[in-house]
């Protein structure tokens, strides 16, 4: 994933989900059975495709530079105790039995992880130990502001320009919003992502 950053520095964006750890979202079991069975560590690209082991960068090239239909911007304030967001988002194409995922991710988390690859000598977590302490998570979802799934929309016209807001008190958070990120992305009915777009929290990020 590193590696696809310095490839693709404003192409992607990377959701981190947890599993059976504090970072594990009460919403996590919605989001797992209905994508599927995860086998840890897992990556998936645009939701429902695997990226398996060596994961090789050459196997993101067709799906990152095909030309997008869909544009997606994002706008975000902190007003008093609360973390407001704006959506909007536009595509050349009709969209029919789509839904909006928006979440909060945060970054420099510390904590234990556990490391199912400790005894894998082709690993890069090989003798890290298990669990490796102390261990930097980053791009940790925090936050779902749809429903973790989504939040379905109207069936759309081709070029409909739609602006969704959602809202979030953060007086009783223990998020570091200096260092968190809204991931906002359209998927379709069978929860493939058909673009996405990231922001730091407070900074717009225009279509791109």
């Amino acid at each position: 994933i590193e590696q696809a950053r310095q490839v693709y520095p404003e192409n992607i964006s990377v959701v981190a989900t947890h599993q059976n750890d504090q970072f594990a979202l009460p919403q996590e079991g919605e989001l797992t059975s209905t994508l599927g069975p995860f086998g840890l560590p897992e990556s998936r690209i645009n939701r429902t495709t695997e990226w398996v082991d060596p994961y090789e960068l050459n196997f993101l090239n067709d799906i990152v530079n095909l030309n997008n239909n869909l544009a997606i911007s994002i706008d975000s304030q902190i007003e008093g105790n609360n973390l407001n967001v704006s959506i909007r988002f536009v595509s050349s194409n009709a969209m029919t039995n789509h839904k909006l995922v928006v979440y909060l991710t945060e970054n420099g988390l510390i904590a234990d992880q556990a490391n199912y690859l400790n005894y894998d000598d082709s690993s890069y977590f090989y003798e890290m130990g298990n669990p490796i302490e102390d261990y930097v998570h980053n791009d940790v979802l925090v936050h779902s502001f749809t429903n973790i799934l989504g939040n379905n929309f109207d069936n759309t016209q081709p070029f409909d320009d739609i602006t969704k807001t959602f809202s979030f008190d953060i007086s009783n958070s223990e998020i570091q919003i200096e260092s968190s990120y809204i991931v906002a992305f359209v998927v379709n009915s069978d929860n493939t992502a058909i673009n996405s777009q990231t922001a730091v929290v407070t900074e717009f990020q225009d279509f791109n």
